[in-house]
């Protein structure tokens, strides 16, 4: 088990999915979404109780709908979901918001990618 004490969050996080190789991330993104959520739990900007609900609902909803347990291919993408929906809920960002930085975003991206 991973230890995030540090963050405050000991208590509330299990086990984080791990591929064959120990990896915790397989994409920039879920490494940068954990360490915001983790971040803003710990300078209190948001409380790790309502994000970790919101996670829950997150993989408790996917988990129905697909039929399965696991959901460790998606774990990051429930995490990216929960932590969108606090920042709203919470009114830190509105969902336009969100939004209108996801398409600058990808645009940058496309602009220095192709």
């Amino acid at each position: 088990m991973n230890d995030f004490g540090q963050y405050g969050v000991n208590k509330e996080v299990s086990q984080i999915p791990m591929d064959s190789e120990d990896q915790v991330f397989r994409a920039p993104w879920e490494g940068r979404v954990f360490a915001m959520a983790t971040i803003m739990a710990k300078e209190e900007t948001i409380k790790w109780k309502w994000f970790n609900e919101l996670l829950i609902a997150e993989i408790g909803a996917a988990e129905c709908k697909s039929g399965a347990a696991d959901i460790s291919e998606d774990y990051y993408l429930h995490w990216l979901n929960a932590f969108e929906r606090t920042l709203v809920e919470r009114k830190l960002l509105k969902e336009d918001e969100i939004q209108s930085r996801i398409q600058t975003l990808a645009a940058d991206y496309i602009n220095q990618h192709g």
